[in-house]
C-alpha cells in the first residue's frame, strides 16, 4: 500500500472527508461518583452512516484485524467486584482490579485489558510520555487517567458480570476512551501534544479495530471543533506546518521501531501520519 490519500472535503468548512462524511449520534449519560459525590458524563458515539469509506485506513479496517481476545465462558460471579472508587487515580488501579478478580473467581481468566492495556499504558504515559507534554498536556493526562478508571468503576457497579466476558469488557473499555479523552480536553491541546499522545500506544493497539475506531471518533469531533472555531483551526494548521519536520521525524522513529508490524500489515508512514494527524493530515502529506 502506498499510503492513505486524504480526500478533499465536500462539506465546506470541515477539514477532511474521512471525518466529515459520517453521520454520528452522540449520547451522554450522567453519573455520580459515590465516593466523592462528584457528577460526571460518559459519552458514546454511534455511526449511522452507510456510506463507504475508500481511504487506505478504511480499507485496512475492512480487511480484518488481529483480534487476540477470547471469550470467557459466562457464569455468575462468586462475589461482585470490590468497589475501588477510593483507588481512582492510583498507578496500581489496574493491577488491583486484576488481583481482585482472581481472588473472587478462582480458575477464571480476568479481563486481559487490566494488565495488557490499562496497566501497560498508565505506566507508559506516566513515565515516558508525560515529560514530552506541555503543562496543558500534563493536566489533560492527569484528568484522562482518572476518567478512564472512573468509567470502569461505574460500569462494574451496574454490571458486575462484565468482567466474565473478555471481549465484552474490552469493547466497553475502548468505547469509554473517547469520552474520557475528550472530557479531559484533548481536542483543545496543541498539535504537538496530540502527536505525542497518539504515538504512545503500540501499533497493534493503535491499528486494532478498536484503536482505529476511537481515532476516527476523535478526528470527527476534532473536525467539528475546527468548523466551529476557524481561528483555532488556523492556529492548529499553522502549528502543524511549522513543526512538519519534527512530526515527520517522530513518525519515522515510530515506523522504524515497529517496522516488522507495519511490513506484515502493508502499512507505510503515510498511514501513521493520517491516523495521528486526523483532519490535519492533508497539510503534511
Amino acid at each position: 500500500m502506498s499510503g492513505f490519500q486524504p480526500k478533499e472535503s465536500q462539506h465546506g468548512n470541515q477539514p477532511n472527508a474521512l471525518y466529515s462524511t459520517q453521520t454520528k449520534t452522540k449520547s451522554t449519560n450522567t453519573y455520580t461518583d459515590p465516593n466523592s459525590n462528584d457528577t460526571f458524563q460518559l459519552q458514546t458515539i454511534a455511526d449511522s452512516s452507510n456510506e463507504s469509506q475508500e481511504s487506505g485506513l478504511m480499507k485496512f479496517m475492512q480487511n480484518g484485524f488481529d483480534n487476540k481476545g477470547n471469550n470467557v465462558e459466562q457464569g455468575e460471579p462468586k462475589t461482585p467486584p470490590t468497589p475501588m472508587y477510593d483507588k481512582i487515580g492510583s498507578m496500581n488501579y489496574y493491577k488491583l482490579r486484576h488481583a481482585d478478580f482472581v481472588e473472587r473467581n478462582p480458575g477464571k481468566s480476568p479481563p486481559e485489558y487490566y494488565l495488557n492495556y490499562g496497566d501497560k499504558y498508565i505506566n507508559r504515559f506516566t513515565h515516558v510520555t508525560r515529560d514530552k507534554l506541555s503543562p496543558q498536556g500534563k493536566k489533560w493526562l492527569d484528568k484522562a487517567l482518572i476518567n478512564l478508571q472512573r468509567a470502569i468503576e461505574v460500569r462494574l457497579t451496574f454490571d458486575p458480570y462484565l468482567e466474565l466476558d473478555n471481549d465484552a469488557f474490552k469493547n466497553f473499555a475502548f468505547k469509554s476512551h473517547v469520552g474520557a479523552y475528550e472530557s479531559a480536553g484533548v481536542l483543545n491541546l496543541s498539535v504537538m501534544d496530540k502527536v505525542q499522545i497518539v504515538l504512545t500506544p503500540d501499533p497493534w493497539d493503535l491499528f486494532s479495530k478498536e484503536g482505529i475506531e476511537q481515532a476516527l471518533q476523535v478526528g470527527y469531533d476534532q473536525a467539528k471543533v475546527y468548523a466551529k472555531n476557524p481561528l483555532f483551526a488556523y492556529e492548529q494548521i499553522r502549528e502543524a506546518i511549522d513543526n512538519r519536520e519534527e512530526i515527520l521525524e517522530l513518525v519515522q522513529e515510530y515506523y522504524e521501531k515497529n517496522k516488522d508490524y507495519f511490513n506484515v500489515n502493508n502499512l507505510d508512514k503515510d498511514a501513521i501520519l493520517e491516523l495521528i494527524m486526523g483532519p490535519l493530515s492533508k497539510y503534511l502529506l
